[in-house]
């Protein structure tokens, strides 16, 4: 019997937490097709929680470097183009934390090494970087970040404004899982609605 697909998170977004962690050790990994989830084993590579972490859209990468990486960490910025939305110009960006370094750890996955991620432009899915445990970390994990700005009418943009980036799965067919709380597409759910949709989250076999 496989388990079913549940992304699990040890921090929400709120008060001084900036985003979300989530929990990247484990020994399976999930697979979607269409409508069904399939579990595998992870490659040895990824069993200890260094896993690729994948655009979330089309944009260009930034590093985010600190000289004390073991105090402050590393991590790696991800900006979307401008574009229109209900009459207004939006852009978005993603801040992956505490990401394994060098990146040079990419050409085990990836099959080459990245000579410099400044202004590089990826495509959604492709693989940015490894999850890691630099800085001020417990082990392996993702802190991820969103933010989103828009064009005023004077032309300039607004800051930098932070969302809560579990409502950024709204469309994901994602359940998460945070203690005690379930999210499932972004919206809390209680336990029963979070164990109805898992019984009957279709699961393949091998």
């Amino acid at each position: 019997m496989y388990r079913r697909s549940i992304f699990t998170l040890t921090q929400l977004y709120g008060g001084k937490h900036t985003g979300i962690d989530a929990r990247t050790k484990g020994e399976y990994k999930y697979i979607k097709y269409y409508d069904q989830v399939k579990q595998e084993p992870r490659p040895e590579l990824e069993k200890n929680g260094r896993i690729p972490l994948i655009a979330s859209f089309d944009g260009t990468l930034d590093p985010v470097l600190h000289d004390n990486k073991q105090e402050k960490g590393w991590g790696i910025w991800l900006t979307s183009e401008p574009f229109n939305e209900n009459n207004e110009t939006l852009q978005i960006k993603a801040l992956y934390w505490h990401i394994e370094s060098p990146w040079s750890s990419l050409k085990a996955f990836v099959g080459m090494v990245y000579k410099t991620l400044r202004r590089r432009t990826v495509r959604q899915g492709s693989i940015i970087a490894i999850a890691g445990d630099n800085g001020i970390s417990t082990g392996p994990h993702l802190h991820f970040e969103y933010h989103y700005r828009k064009r005023l009418s004077t032309g300039n943009w607004s800051y930098w404004q932070r969302l809560d980036p579990i409502t950024m799965f709204h469309d994901s067919d994602v359940i998460a899982q945070a203690g005690s709380r379930w999210f499932y597409n972004g919206v809390e759910k209680t336990r029963a609605e979070a164990d109805e949709i898992l019984k009957n989250m279709p699961i393949m076999a091998n």
